[in-house]
């Protein structure tokens, strides 16, 4: 279960939700309530940590699966998988085992989730969701934003800008991602500006037409879509393009117009 926001961690932990036991496959082919090891301060959790220069180390840009499985202390204890062979399709399948989700090649392995490794480090943070459970999901929210108004003369489908994409990592493709677009648009003459929701590129998933009354009138900006990507990494991003004239997207708050927000709602 994720507790709070992480940037450029090295660690991961398997921690108690509403009880400290998982129930795991041993060598002999049978599921035993196996218990997670306490800590000084009393949580019931295993931690795993990405030692750099070592076989287990994280390659960059890559996903892997996390898998717990019985520990030699009698404990549950958690690896990481081996790396997927690109960022949206796994290497080693997963099997499903009397309702459980397991590493296909070894069935002591159980799926607990995925993480995607930026460089060599992993983010869980408003602008990375890259950990994934598969077990005890709770909401997570991804926040993108400008930081300057952003242009575009544009006529055809463009991203507006990079920096407010939010990007995610799907373990399995189970939930629904709900995307949200706010904020205001002007263009410099009296001309038709169009603002949309993009997932992995500029193919707009949902749209919105305006065409402000005057000149640099701000009109505002509101979107939202839920969208099944599919598994591994993913991002949303903000799209736009205009009619001949110049479309600014805005990056604070006034009294006249709203900052432009990209947020993205994941169950994980």
């Amino acid at each position: 279960m994720v507790r709070a926001d992480a940037y450029g961690g090295t660690t991961i932990s398997l921690t108690e939700h509403t009880g400290d036991r998982v129930m795991l496959m041993t060598e002999w082919g049978e599921w035993r309530p196996v218990r997670l090891p306490r800590t000084p301060t009393g949580v019931a959790e295993r931690t795993y940590t990405f030692l750099a220069n070592s076989p287990w180390a994280l390659a960059s840009a890559t996903a892997y699966d996390v898998f717990a499985f019985l520990g030699s202390d009698g404990c549950v204890d958690i690896e990481r998988g081996p790396a997927w062979a690109s960022a949206t399709a796994r290497a080693s399948a997963l099997a499903r085992l009397d309702g459980a989700n397991v590493l296909g090649i070894n069935p002591t392995r159980l799926y607990v989730g995925t993480i995607y490794a930026g460089t060599n480090t992993i983010d869980d943070s408003v602008a990375k969701r890259h950990l994934w459970n598969m077990h005890n999901r709770v909401p997570r929210i991804g926040t993108g934003s400008f930081s300057a108004d952003r242009t575009t003369t544009s006529t055809t489908v463009v991203e507006i800008n990079s920096e407010i994409r939010c990007t995610f990592v799907l373990g399995l493709a189970e939930d629904a991602v709900l995307v949200i677009a706010a904020g205001a648009v002007s263009t410099s003459l009296v001309a038709n500006v169009q603002t949309g929701i993009g997932i992995d590129g500029t193919t707009i998933s949902q749209q919105q037409s305006a065409t402000p009354a005057g000149a640099n009138y701000r009109h505002p900006v509101g979107l939202s879509i839920p969208v099944s990507p599919g598994i591994g990494l993913h991002y949303a991003t903000l799209l736009g393009y205009v009619d001949g004239s110049t479309a600014t997207w805005y990056s604070s708050d006034t009294n006249i117009s709203a900052k432009t927000r990209l947020l993205t709602y994941i169950r994980m």
